[in-house]
């Protein structure tokens, strides 16, 4: 394992020891098989041996801003309207304001 991997830890003490319930990330390789992994949501840091750890790939999904703005394009095609929720999905809350402003304020309002 290298710096940067995400492992479970195997708990040690406490209620449950023995049991893989906690995951982290290596942060530091030391000599001997000894990792410093900071444990995910706690945020605390914990030395293990190698033994006591376990590999794994994060699941991660990835989408590009360009597939992102096509399916908004063709979203906006399809229904011919901008939703809000498509609209928070690919603008930064400034440009969201206002375009959700003019959206809001037609043009011809009926009296």
């Amino acid at each position: 394992m290298s710096i940067g991997d995400g492992c479970f830890v195997q708990n040690q003490t406490g209620i449950s020891p023995k049991q893989w319930d906690r995951t982290g990330i290596v942060v530091d390789v030391g000599a001997n098989d000894q990792y410093i992994v900071k444990i995910n949501g706690s945020g605390r840091l914990t030395s293990r041996n190698r033994r006591f750890l376990r590999q794994f790939q994060p699941a991660s999904v990835v989408i590009s801003f360009h597939h992102q703005r096509r399916k908004l394009q063709s979203d906006k095609s399809a229904h011919g309207k901008l939703t809000e929720h498509m609209l928070r999905q690919t603008l930064p809350m400034h440009q969201l304001r206002s375009k959700l402003e003019s959206l809001s304020h037609p043009l011809n309002p009926k009296h």
